[in-house]
């Protein structure tokens, strides 16, 4: 049982990103439909998202008042609304 010794070297390599299963689900659009969730717009993280769902708790945590006919938007087509 003598081990073999294998010389390893040090690689670099350029930038990647892994796919999974969840990034190639979530990814962003160019051109959003009226019926896409919030989530799929660009810049539009989870934060925001949760935001939306509740804009009037939302807009008193920052000292905004506001009148809108719904509290919720989680669909692009949604905005018009506002």
């Amino acid at each position: 049982g003598a081990r073999v010794m294998v010389p390893v070297r040090h690689a670099i390599s350029e930038g990647f990103v892994v796919a999974t299963r969840r990034t190639r689900t979530a990814g962003k659009v160019d051109i959003p439909s009226v019926d896409d969730h919030v989530s799929k717009l660009e810049h539009m993280g989870k934060e925001t998202v949760k935001k939306l769902q509740d804009i009037r708790t939302a807009a008193a945590q920052v000292g905004v008042e506001v009148s809108i006919p719904e509290n919720s938007v989680t669909k692009v087509g949604d905005f018009k609304m506002l």
